[in-house]
């Protein structure tokens, strides 16, 4: 891991290659060789990095970042936090506009409009037994069963936007 161990003005001096210390700093070593161009990093010389000074560099950088809000990840969450915002308040505007619905408003309205069609669909038998014993043709039953089989389906295609939104009880309806 040690790449050279000099002596400078009395000093000892570790110094690391650049793969050392993007291994070190988690970086790549493109990386490392950018921050070094941004004087981020100290360059001992060609290709050699001191250790104390890489690191410390390094992390008053990342300290900079923090403070001055020049972070991706902090600009990233702010755009969106921003488009959440937006898409709240075009939801809240629709809603008030009646151009969107609670999906439980929507449920229970429809539930109840179906359960109404297969009341009405199960009641055919029964209401139109009479009639269609005295039906004189095919034809006549088949009209008969289609005009009580579409009575019970216009139900599904009534549709209450007030109902829906809660504006009208359902009574009312």
């Amino acid at each position: 891991m040690v790449h050279k161990v000099q002596f400078q003005d009395g000093e000892m001096e570790i110094v690391y290659s650049v793969k050392t210390i993007a291994e070190l700093l988690m970086l790549s070593e493109r990386r490392v060789q950018q921050l070094v161009q941004e004087k981020v990093i100290p360059r001992a010389r060609a290709g050699e990095y001191d250790l104390v000074g890489s690191v410390q560099g390094y992390i008053r950088y990342l300290q900079d970042r923090i403070q001055t809000g020049d972070d991706p990840d902090l600009t990233r969450e702010r755009a969106l936090l921003t488009k959440v915002q937006r898409e709240t308040a075009e939801l809240e505007l629709a809603a008030m506009r009646g151009e969107m619905h609670r999906s439980e408003d929507v449920m229970t309205v429809w539930t109840e409009q179906i359960v109404n069609c297969r009341s009405r669909l199960l009641a055919i038998p029964t209401k139109l037994a009479p009639a269609l014993f005295e039906a004189e043709t095919a034809a006549d039953i088949q009209v008969a069963l289609k005009a009580a089989i579409y009575e019970a389906l216009d139900e599904l295609a009534e549709y209450s936007k007030e109902r829906i939104s809660g504006m009208a009880p359902v009574d009312e309806v």
